[in-house]
């Protein structure tokens, strides 16, 4: 994949995901700015944070959020109001609009997949924090997953497990569920650069599309959107030009 720098808003059709990965500088200067742009909901929740770096993460997250969003909606990123699904996904109410959107972010990365008309998800992963990924996988993953998991050679394991955790949490997130969903009640490929549904307890995997979306060599990204007939575009964002006085 390939990451284009751009400034949003660009022309979105409805056979295009568009997925934009920035940085979650934490600046103080990057932070005021972010700060006012959030509601009153928002900085609520950022000061229920108990430390004080994960409040900082959480103000950026939703400040870029509220800034590329607004600039697809011809909004003003003050003037966006959300609703939250039963499982807790995020939609926009005002304006009235059939552009849909999912956030992620983990580290310093930030993940936005934007669409028209369609339920999309996104995940990223900081790939190299300290995790037993071999526990989670066993105990989470579906079983074919583990069997393709463990047949792999040794020194290719800790990557695959993460193709397979982003792609299922960018599916589960684009249904609306979450990990409601039940992470054993679907499976996903394991093979870079080709990721697909492989099998749903309910539905056909022909209603959704995966793709990668790694944002860079320490963190792994997954989008999935309904539906087969689009394509993702990968976009860089200004290192937070957007978001700055």
């Amino acid at each position: 994949m390939t990451w284009a720098p751009a400034s949003p808003p660009l022309p979105l059709g409805g056979g295009q995901v568009h997925v934009w990965r920035a940085r979650l500088g934490v600046e103080d200067d990057r932070l005021r700015v972010c700060h006012a742009l959030l509601s009153q909901e928002e900085s609520q929740r950022a000061a229920r944070y108990a430390f004080d770096e994960p409040r900082r993460r959480f103000v950026v997250a939703r400040g870029t959020l509220r800034a590329i969003l607004a600039a697809y909606v011809g909004a003003a990123a003050n003037d966006l109001v959300f609703a939250y699904g039963e499982h807790g996904k995020p939609r926009l109410t005002t304006p009235d609009t059939d552009t849909t959107f999912n956030l992620s972010h983990s580290g310093d990365r930030v993940l936005l997949a934007i669409a028209k008309g369609r339920d999309v998800g996104v995940d990223v992963e900081r790939t190299q924090r300290n995790v037993n990924w071999e526990a989670i996988s066993r105990r989470f993953f579906e079983g074919g997953e583990q069997t393709a998991l463990f047949e792999l050679p040794e020194e290719e394991r800790r990557a695959a497990f993460f193709r397979c955790w982003t792609r299922k949490e960018a599916f589960m997130k684009a249904t609306g569920r979450g990990v409601t969903y039940g992470l054993q009640s679907f499976s996903v490929n394991l093979a870079p650069e080709d990721p697909n549904l492989l099998w749903l307890e309910t539905g056909s995997p022909e209603d959704w599309g995966l793709a990668d979306a790694d944002p860079d060599d320490e963190h792994a990204g997954a989008m999935c959107a309904a539906g087969r007939d689009w394509r993702p575009v990968y976009l860089t964002a200004p290192e937070g030009d957007f978001v700055r006085e």
